[in-house]
């Protein structure tokens, strides 16, 4: 270790906390991402994330948090990306605090609370 500390990164973190809190409907731990509208499906790269905020999308933070930081585009990226990694990556989270927030069975509220603490400033995880 080069004793290098990542930040994570505060904004997308409020943004996705923004979007689960205001539409808790559209959260869901246990699916990555999933598109309902034009039978699109569960997602599991960042090349097939498309036309965020579609009826009936739900995702995990990691699956929001990629889709959030690409919303200005209609089709997020031609990428392989899986996206646990991807949103890991974007939330600029170590392995252990990822593997902690993007666990399936974390609830609504951990969630909720540990986005809150990366907004804050504080660990991901209490």
């Amino acid at each position: 270790m080069d004793g290098h500390v990542v930040t994570p990164n505060k904004e997308l973190a409020a943004k996705v906390l923004r979007q689960i809190t205001e539409h808790p409907e559209t959260h869901d731990q246990e699916v990555w991402f999933e598109q309902n509208e034009g039978g699109r499906g569960f997602c599991n790269t960042v090349g097939e994330v498309r036309d965020v905020g579609t009826c009936g999308t739900v995702g995990c933070v990691a699956g929001w948090a990629v889709a959030l930081h690409y919303a200005d585009k209609k089709r997020v990226l031609d990428s392989n990306e899986l996206l646990g990694d991807a949103g890991s990556r974007l939330l600029r989270l170590s392995w252990d605090d990822a593997e902690w927030l993007f666990y399936d069975r974390r609830t609504h509220d951990e969630v909720v609370e540990a986005l809150q603490r990366i907004v804050d400033g504080k660990p991901v995880r209490p």
